[in-house]
């Protein structure tokens, strides 16, 4: 985790998918590696639904993301194409 750190460029991100189990763990680490205030986003999806379990069914699954320095970042993201005629309104 250090090496891809210092392999980033200032305004690089990292993205890590975990499980519930670990998320708790990885996120101390993404700490102590990027520093807590880099921490942008717990980003949750849905995965299928699994169902037989004794407790609560597992239907999700996490994108940590952090950045090398979140000042710098540069985020990229199509909000709504279909209201542009097909062309990407970037946030």
């Amino acid at each position: 985790m250090l090496v891809a750190r210092d392999l980033l460029t200032e305004s690089g991100s990292c993205f890590v998918q975990i499980s519930d189990e670990n998320v708790h763990l990885v996120r101390n680490i993404m700490d102590e590696v990027f520093g807590s205030e880099n921490f942008v986003s717990l980003i949750t999806y849905q995965t299928s639904v699994s169902a037989g379990s004794r407790t609560l069914d597992k239907v999700c699954d996490y994108i940590i993301w952090y950045a090398k320095n979140k000042e710098l970042i540069n985020i990229g993201i199509c909000i709504y194409p279909w209201k542009s005629g097909g062309r990407c309104n970037k946030v």
